[in-house]
């Protein structure tokens, strides 16, 4: 309504709701046991009340558009709550059945949805002032650990001009102009939903969805794809470069010991930027101007807020 874009791409997370169960009415409290997250499995359990809500994150990954979530009228309970798809869920509750069966052998299914939330193209939140719209502040596809932490940041950014922890990881102009509108779906889609679940590597690259826009000057993109350089996705990221050991061995650049450290890192992408320095380089245009734009804008916030 606003004019502002932010990517999302609704995706469903399924739960259900058992109960009674007797030992969990007799802590007489909302939530009396601990969550428990299995990590294997992609599932959680946690109490409400009386009850155990199972909730699943490992079933087929289930996605909507934006203009296809109903209605408050059209809606049965909240256009955020589906109808359940049982067979999606059929594995996931044998695995929960396994993990608890003295709790939850016995209770019955009450409530059973399909809820929505909300994935970005690259698994982070949406965070900070649009890049359409001054004034105009997000705080999207967060989940609900990180809710109270991302309400301080978004404080400290408003009223200081920038917050005490670094967010350009999550920054909402982090992403270039195409990439805030068809190219969210099926890069949400292809990540799968599971994906924001586990452990990723540092500076993971993710190939999918790639070709949509390529370099201005000739060749260039041909040339990188035959040297394997995979271009950050955000604007402002390094690229993932596998070849020019040459460069390496030059500048003396070490590798990272750790292979979790190094999984998605080259030490070429150090040594094409002391080639840059001291030799000659060639810059994508509309990267720059990208990059200009987002630095006026933060100056311009930075000044309007100092004291």
């Amino acid at each position: 309504m606003a004019g502002a874009t932010i990517p999302l791409t609704p995706a469903v997370h399924q739960m259900i709701d058992v109960g009674p169960i007797p030992e969990l009415e007799a802590t007489g409290n909302e939530i009396g046991f601990p969550i428990v997250r299995d990590m294997d499995t992609f599932c959680y359990e946690r109490q409400t009340g009386g009850s155990m809500e199972v909730g699943s994150y490992a079933h087929r990954p289930i996605f909507h558009y934006a203009d296809d979530i109903p209605s408050i009228k059209e809606s049965r309970l909240s256009p955020t709550e589906l109808p359940f798809t049982a067979d999606d869920f059929d594995q996931q509750l044998e695995e929960a059945l396994e993990l608890m069966p003295d709790i939850l052998a016995t209770a019955e299914m009450k409530y059973a949805i399909n809820g929505l939330l909300s994935l970005t193209p690259d698994g982070f939140p949406l965070l900070g002032e649009t890049a359409e719209v001054r004034n105009l502040w997000s705080a999207a596809a967060v989940w609900i650990k990180e809710g109270p932490g991302v309400g301080r940041m978004i404080a400290e950014w408003m009223t200081n001009g920038a917050p005490e922890i670094d967010a350009h990881h999550s920054d909402i102009t982090r992403f270039y102009r195409y990439a805030r509108n068809d190219h969210q779906h099926p890069r949400a889609l292809r990540r799968a939903l599971q994906q924001d679940l586990r452990h990723r590597a540092p500076a993971r690259a993710v190939a999918s969805e790639r070709n949509i826009r390529l370099r201005a000057v000739p060749r260039a993109h041909t040339t990188s794809a035959r040297r394997r350089v995979l271009p950050g996705r955000r604007v402002g990221t390094a690229a993932l470069v596998r070849a020019q050991r040459a460069a390496v061995e030059h500048y003396g650049v070490a590798d990272r010991p750790h292979e979790w450290d190094a999984r998605w890192w080259s030490p070429i992408m150090n040594a094409e930027h002391l080639a840059l320095r001291e030799r000659a380089g060639m810059i994508d245009p509309r990267a720059v101007r990208d990059l200009r734009q987002s630095a006026d804008r933060a100056r311009s916030t930075t000044s309007s807020t100092s004291p």
